[in-house]
């Protein structure tokens, strides 16, 4: 197994495509699936010899290790990146991690920016000078408005007054109407960006 492990790692550095922190990644989960499959059988790996069930298993295995599905999925790409090219060198009639599926990762929520990192954005923003720039992400900060929303307004679906104001988002989630009110705040950096802006009908 040690004489095609190096051949499989020549292989790789043959590779222009293949960075070196990838091979090492490979490498480290084989040698990973290696050590699991003595401890667990008692004999070294044999290429020919691994089928589904015993990736499965090393499979559960890492789960029970409460692995991160990201890494248990890293093993098992890195095991059938191995396995494809030991089947077209001769060394295995398969690729055993073919029929095992990926674990499932589940997206987190949106983590929404704390006050210090609001105040940290804000300040890059007002350091660069760009009016345009500042009203948007003021906007963004007091109105809870999503990106895709904000990229989405026009002129028309701003109402300023000398002590309210309000957005008209037109498409929101679902596909649904809304009106959001301005504060002070965000009443103020609209402003100054229509006065460099102008009147003219059109995106914000």
């Amino acid at each position: 197994m040690e004489k095609i492990l190096n051949a499989f790692e020549g292989y790789l550095r043959g590779e222009k495509d293949v960075s070196p922190a990838t091979i090492r990644s490979y490498l480290s989960d084989l040698k990973k699936f290696m050590r699991w499959y003595f401890e667990t059988t008692g004999d070294p790996v044999r290429v020919d010899a691994v089928g589904p069930l015993d990736i499965a298993e090393f499979k559960r295995y890492m789960l029970n290790q409460n692995r991160k599905p990201a890494t248990i999925n890293r093993a098992l790409a890195s095991l059938s990146t191995f396995f494809t090219w030991a089947v077209g060198q001769g060394h295995a009639a398969q690729n055993p991690v073919s029929g095992v599926k990926p674990v499932r990762e589940t997206r987190s929520a949106p983590r929404a920016l704390g006050r210090r990192e609001q105040l940290a954005l804000m300040r890059a923003v007002q350091k660069s000078g760009r009016v345009r720039d500042i009203a948007l992400v003021t906007l963004l900060l007091h109105t809870g408005l999503r990106v895709s929303e904000v990229c989405a307004l026009t002129l028309e679906d701003i109402t300023l007054r000398e002590r309210s104001g309000v957005v008209v988002v037109r498409s929101g989630k679902g596909s649904k109407r809304r009106e959001v009110p301005l504060n002070a705040t965000a009443r103020k950096a609209l402003k100054n960006w229509l006065a460099v802006r102008g009147e003219a009908p059109g995106p914000l």
